[in-house]
């Protein structure tokens, strides 16, 4: 006999596709703008400005944390998660695309590198609210097992269609009878389309259904900063985590800058340059599927250790190049696409600490503690722009050597947390 599905395992399972579906179509709307290539390439043409590259991959991380900060102080008011998120992303997902038009009224140079700040920065606030509600409406609808594996799958489905996009975006860039606006008119348009469609996937995730919301809770700054404290204090796994997190987002402050370290110092051609776009992508790809499989087989803190493990790989190979490429005046190509790969492979695994506390945290004190661990990395997410500030002023030297440092302080950190983890019952809404 046939089993009928509740009203509540309905929303499982249909959440569950389109969660993938939405993430995948977002990384491949992601794959134009790639913050790691495409945005850091556009200013460096626009300005020549490395630290105004920095800036922009610091804002795209602080202004979702920010966004995050705010909505968590009102959330607890919110009655219909599903209804607000569908709200905010049909009112923002089409941002990036007015980009196309100001390149093509002929916004150029520093002008252009600061509307594509505001744009981006302007998107990721929003995405950050929509990400939020999002995380919420996973954890409360999707089993644990399952919901480990989504975000995995969005990448892996996603840069496989993204890699699409990416040889599109290399021969837009490649085009010698295109001028610098038509190009970059064509990536923005087109990465805005995409998120535009990805809208209509959003609405189609829906929470379970929750009880009305019948009084306003009067918001008081004070008293929600006060919870943050009492929340860290409360959970001694939380902050072995979050110290984890910390030194991943620095270990990852060179990953905007690897192309230009490779223009600059691995002597790479423009065509090599553009290449750069498919080979983070692929290592989306490679880094979505081996993710699923790490936290499947040996748990979210062995994706910890990888997580600090290559960037050791790549500041080691930056270290390198730093002195090979001057020294030989020859391509550093091969050296540099492996950095770029690992990089684009190390995108994702923050999913490991994320996953980690989502899995073990009280469900009821879930909305703070994933609200508590973006302000805590807030500080850090501008370890990009100071390590672009370093590259210029000094050179990307003492930036490799600190993500080094830093990264085998994390295998340090994380390889004591996988040794000494228990098996944690873990605690998930299921209605």
């Amino acid at each position: 006999m046939k089993k009928t599905l509740t009203e509540n395992e309905r929303i499982a399972r249909r959440n569950y596709y389109l969660m993938i579906a939405e993430g995948a179509s977002f990384w491949i709307a992601a794959s134009f703008i790639d913050g790691n290539a495409v945005i850091s390439v556009f200013i460096s043409e626009a300005t020549g400005s490395l630290q105004l590259a920095g800036l922009a991959a610091a804002l795209r991380s602080a202004m979702t944390i920010v966004a995050q900060f705010l909505l968590g102080m009102v959330i607890m008011n919110v009655s219909n998660f599903g209804r607000a998120m569908h709200t905010i992303a049909f009112s923002s997902r089409w941002v990036i695309a007015l980009m196309a038009p100001l390149l093509l009224m002929g916004v150029t140079g520093t002008p252009a590198a600061i509307c594509v700040i505001v744009l981006v920065s302007l998107f990721f606030f929003s995405d950050g609210l929509v990400g939020l509600f999002w995380t919420e409406i996973g954890a409360r609808t999707v089993p644990p097992r399952p919901r480990a594996a989504i975000q995995g799958y969005q990448q892996v489905f996603g840069g496989i269609a993204g890699l699409g996009a990416a040889f599109v975006v290399k021969a837009l860039m490649d085009a010698p009878t295109l001028t610098f606006a038509q190009r970059y008119a064509w990536i923005f348009g087109m990465c805005g389309g995409v998120y535009f469609l990805n809208m209509f996937l959003l609405y189609g995730i829906r929470d379970f259904p929750r009880e009305k919301i019948q009084h306003w809770e009067r918001v008081r700054l004070v008293p929600y900063l006060r919870s943050f404290v009492e929340l860290w204090r409360a959970d001694g796994n939380f902050r072995r985590i979050m110290y984890g997190r910390i030194l991943y987002v620095v270990s990852s402050m060179v990953s905007s800058l690897i192309v230009l370290f490779g223009s600059s110092r691995g002597n790479l051609t423009p065509t090599q340059i553009s290449s750069m776009l498919y080979i983070q992508v692929i290592g989306q790809i490679i880094g979505g599927f081996a993710w699923v499989r790490v936290t499947k087989k040996w748990g979210n803190t062995a994706l910890m250790v990888i997580s600090h493990v290559l960037p050791v790989l790549i500041a080691v190979l930056g270290i390198a190049v730093h002195f090979i490429g001057p020294a030989t005046g020859r391509s550093c190509f091969g050296f540099v696409a492996v950095m770029v790969l690992m990089a684009g492979m190390n995108l994702s695994a923050w999913l490991g600490y994320a996953h980690r506390v989502i899995d073990t945290v009280d469900p009821k004190k879930r909305t703070g503690y994933l609200v508590l661990q973006s302000i805590i990395q807030f500080p850090f997410t501008f370890c990009s722009y100071f390590a672009g500030l370093a590259a210029e002023v000094f050179s990307f030297l003492p930036v490799f050597v600190a993500v080094l440092i830093s990264s085998l302080a994390g295998i340090a950190l994380t390889s004591h947390l996988h040794r000494t983890a228990q098996s944690t019952a873990i605690r998930v809404e299921t209605n």
